[in-house]
């Protein structure tokens, strides 16, 4: 017998950045995970 469980969540390509008074910063660039 399997277990196999669907993920709550999943997330992909995740990209996150701040303008800042200087440019833009960026945190984060192509994430992607489930939970």
């Amino acid at each position: 017998m399997e277990n196999i469980k669907t993920p709550v969540l999943r997330v992909e390509n995740l990209a996150i950045s701040y303008k800042m008074r200087k440019g833009e910063v960026s945190a984060v660039r192509d994430v992607s995970f489930e939970i």
